[in-house]
């Protein structure tokens, strides 16, 4: 859990979305909403093509640079899907 707003919160343990991914041949869907960490989750990752379907919430996030020569906006995130 993390926060802007102080140093409230618990240390909690990370997994790659690929190593989740993985163990798996194929996925019918994947939801996700990581508040703005979507773009370079997504553009990274080697097992997409596991992945019938994607829903969630994105941001445009003015933080990322280019990633992979994809823009961290909807535009980008349409080409590259």
């Amino acid at each position: 859990m993390g926060t802007v707003f102080g140093n409230n919160g618990i240390e909690v343990e990370c997994v790659k979305f690929d190593d989740v991914l993985a163990p798996f041949e194929s996925v019918r869907l994947v939801k996700i909403d990581v508040e703005g960490s979507e773009y370079p989750i997504l553009y990274t990752s080697k097992q997409l093509h596991k992945i019938k379907e994607i829903v969630g919430e994105f941001h445009e996030d003015r933080c990322y640079e280019y990633i992979n020569n994809y823009a961290p906006d909807r535009k980008g995130l349409k080409e590259f899907l």
